[in-house]
């Protein structure tokens, strides 16, 4: 079955109705283009390939330090897996979920996200400069240290998340949903001084 993917993965002929389960593809290249599709436990550590996927779901699956730069998605779930270090720059998701991932140091600058969600995700350090967040839901993230510069925040609930040392420009949060923590850690955008 690794054999089998790898082909799909190599030729970027369409997967249609298929599921993939327990399979190593460490450093593949090349586009992966799946419909309807299962994949379950595969590990694509570093590879590299674009993916154009509709109706697929990701689970428990290895995309640490992957380059899937340009890749469009629709209603596609990825459900407890790691994107350590895996760079999405530029990619076009709609209808997506992110459940349960790990997703530290991982580049998502000039994503467009679109009726999507990202829930119970670990992203520290994450990158998601000059995103455009339309209709998508940031839920019970760990957001520490990450990067938002150039990403409008307005209208986004952000109170169940974690945003400690967040990197983001005044504007960015203009018309975002927070907690009075969360506001008080954003209290240096400001630059006033604060007496009791």
């Amino acid at each position: 079955m690794t054999d089998t993917l790898l082909a799909f993965l190599q030729t970027g002929e369409e997967i249609y109705e298929q599921h993939f389960l327990q399979l190593r593809l460490s450093q593949a290249e090349g586009k992966l283009i799946a419909g309807k599709s299962t994949f379950e436990h595969i590990d694509f550590h570093s590879s590299t390939f674009s993916l154009d996927c509709t109706d697929v779901v990701f689970e428990n699956c290895n995309f640490t330090f992957c380059r899937l730069t340009d890749s469009s998605m629709l209603r596609v779930q990825f459900i407890n897996c790691d994107f350590t270090g895996a760079d999405f720059n530029e990619s076009f998701l709609r209808n997506c979920k992110f459940s349960g991932c790990k997703a530290e140091m991982t580049n998502f600058n000039h994503c467009k996200f679109t009726d999507s969600t990202l829930s119970n995700c670990r992203m520290t350090a994450a990158s998601m400069e000059n995103c455009n967040l339309k209709k998508t839901k940031l839920e019970h993230l760990l957001l520490n240290q990450s990067y938002l510069n150039g990403t409008a925040l307005k209208g986004i609930d952000l109170t169940s998340c974690t945003l400690s040392g967040l990197q983001l420009r005044q504007e960015d949060l203009k018309g975002s949903i927070l907690t009075l923590d969360q506001a008080m850690e954003f209290l240096w955008m400001l630059q006033v001084k604060i007496k009791s």
